[in-house]
């Protein structure tokens, strides 16, 4: 999450005014045989305040939504987490807090770190009075659902103590929301890119493929209208050299899809207001130290009504 802290400084006043973003809908699920579309019954509810986050200790296995909101201030960054064998939890916070750092080698560092001890398999951006969903498949097992928000400000302790873990079942449950949309995450020799189409709909369930060798996000951020391609490639290169004296074309906050492990899918379905966003990481490649966005890892969507 490279430079992200420097750019949240440039767009706070905007978010705090709530602009380009507006509140969810509940998970849905679309019966693939009557084509009729109804509420799911396989949501685990999130809840986040400045306190910490309540949900559900148990579900059924299968493919679960979890249906993610916060009053906290800056809302929430929240990651479903699955430890490989012989992690420990609190050595995964350590190295996931240090992927949080300014310091691009340490940011490097501690992606290295949590890729190689955890196993991520979606997770919620959200802003306050959001809703924002994801849709994972989980074997029967242990999961833990972090909020890096907590890691920003409380550290290893904090996040340790307000984290959440959902013990799933061997009883399966419901089918999948229907993704008529895919946005596939690639990179090779240096080159990262969102394949996906340019325009989506409001509500529409995105599927989203981590099909590169590492750890990255794909959060939607609202930009100014007319915002080109060649002026985010300009901003990006600027943000990877530090330079933060170039004009801004993002005027709100991340909402989406924070981690996403390699090789791993979800299904993501926010509500955000019909207009022109960017979807981009702030993730570094972890080989070339350069920004993943600053390599052509963004994507301008217009969301439509």
């Amino acid at each position: 999450m490279l430079n992200r802290r420097q750019l949240m400084r440039t767009v706070t006043a905007v978010v705090a005014a709530g602009a380009g973003m507006a509140a969810a809908q509940p998970a849905f699920v679309q019966d693939r045989a009557t084509g009729q579309t109804t509420p799911s019954s396989d949501v685990v509810d999130v809840v986040g305040t400045s306190a910490g986050f309540t949900m559900p200790s148990s579900h059924r296995a299968g493919f679960v939504t979890f249906d993610v909101r916060s009053t906290h201030p800056q809302g929430g960054l929240f990651a479903l987490w699955r430890l490989r064998a012989g992690t420990a939890l609190d050595d995964a916070l350590r190295y996931a807090l240090m992927g949080l750092s300014d310091t691009r080698s340490e940011s490097i560092e501690g992606g290295r770190g949590i890729q190689q001890r955890v196993d991520i398999l979606g997770g919620a951006a959200v802003l306050p009075g959001e809703r924002v969903s994801f849709t994972s498949l989980l074997l029967p097992g242990t999961y833990h659902l972090v909020n890096y928000q907590d890691l920003r400000e409380g550290g290893v302790p904090r996040a340790a103590e307000r984290l959440r873990t959902l013990t799933v079942t061997k009883q399966y449950g419901a089918t999948p929301p229907v993704a008529s949309a895919t946005a596939v995450f690639t990179l090779t020799a240096g080159r990262a890119a969102y394949r996906m189409p340019t325009q989506l709909r409001v509500g529409q369930p995105l599927l989203m493929v981590n099909s590169m060798p590492q750890l990255t996000e794909a959060v939607f951020m609202p930009v100014l209208p007319g915002t080109t391609h060649e002026q985010m490639r300009e901003f990006f290169a600027a943000a990877d050299r530090e330079d933060w004296d170039v004009p801004v074309p993002i005027i709100g906050g991340p909402v989406g899809l924070p981690a996403l492990s390699p090789g791993r899918a979800t299904i993501i379905r926010t509500s955000l207001r019909p207009g022109p966003y960017a979807l981009v990481t702030w993730y570094p490649d972890f080989d070339t130290g350069r920004m993943l966005a600053a390599e052509g890892q963004f994507e301008l969507v217009t969301i439509t009504g």
